[in-house]
């Protein structure tokens, strides 16, 4: 069976896309974006770099949905709640899908307003819908191709309400891609048996203006599948890996030393890696209570 979407053609696209998307980045408007977030200012984090290794974060929702979807019984349509910078939905509508993006861009304060304009031109339909409050009644549209990722450990509440919407919007015959960082990553638990925290530095709550929006709730696998499963969703396949570049520096005994016991685990032990992915197919009507 033919792939939905051929990988090769998506790295390409999504290269192009990221080179694209990286000119409405400047350091004044990471600034303005990282005011909720101290953690995105552009002395903390270079944005680009994160689109850049993201590539292999969108290949593996990818490869979930050619695996999982049929190709050519389904006229398939993609949404993608909660995109921020827009590389993946841009990389999906250059390769010919029907592409809407979830994003409320009014709270960036006008900082991605010039982006929200350029994605809409290359024909994403952008829609202004924050998925954490009860949808519109005129939101009945469905879609096969859903992707939720790195949202859920930015919510200070319950995750039920984006959760029953995300199953709301969902087709039938389609399918859902949530993706979360992994707490028990392993150097998330060097991190605890080191004494340190493995919530966000405290310098960048401290630093950011009410409400903060970075990572307030990092979920393990079972935990996953278990809010999947309240929502009237069934899990077909969960994966953890890899995707930040690891610097690795000193002498190279200092360098052996870091690799053996940072980075080996992770390659050893699935459980032990950096992300959680799961591809989810709508099975029953959402639970109000769990």
């Amino acid at each position: 069976m033919s792939p939905i979407v051929e990988v090769p053609r998506f790295r390409e696209q999504y290269r192009r896309a990221v080179r694209d998307i990286r000119r409405f980045i400047t350091a004044e408007s990471q600034k303005v974006i990282a005011r909720h977030n101290a953690g995105l200012h552009p002395s903390k984090t270079d944005l680009g770099a994160y689109l850049d290794a993201s590539e292999t974060r969108y290949v593996r929702a990818i490869q979930l949905f050619n695996a999982h979807l049929e190709r050519d019984a389904v006229q398939h349509r993609a949404l993608d709640v909660g995109g921020f910078l827009g590389a993946y939905p841009l990389t999906l509508a250059r390769l010919g899908l029907t592409v809407t993006l979830a994003e409320v861009y009014a709270y960036y304060r006008g900082a991605l307003d010039d982006l929200s304009a350029f994605l809409s031109s290359e024909g994403i339909e952008i829609w202004d819908v924050d998925f954490t409050e009860p949808l519109p009644s005129a939101a009945t549209e469905r879609f096969t191709m859903v992707t939720n990722m790195a949202m859920l450990e930015h919510l200070s509440d319950s995750p039920e309400r984006l959760l029953q919407n995300l199953r709301r919007i969902t087709d039938e015959r389609g399918a859902l891609v949530v993706e979360t960082p992994n707490i028990a990553y392993w150097p998330t638990r060097l991190a605890l048996l080191r004494g340190r925290t493995v919530h966000p530095p405290l310098d960048v709550v401290y630093q950011s203006e009410n409400p903060f929006l970075g990572h307030h709730r990092e979920y393990t696998v079972a935990e996953v599948i278990d809010v999947l499963r309240w929502a009237g969703f069934r899990v077909q396949s969960v994966q953890c890996f890899n995707y930040t570049p690891v610097a690795v520096k000193g002498t190279i005994f200092e360098r052996l030393a870091t690799t053996l016991v940072d980075t080996l685990p992770t390659l050893l032990f699935e459980n032990f890696r950096e992300v959680i992915i799961a591809l989810a197919l709508p099975e029953t009507e959402p639970t109000a209570t769990v």
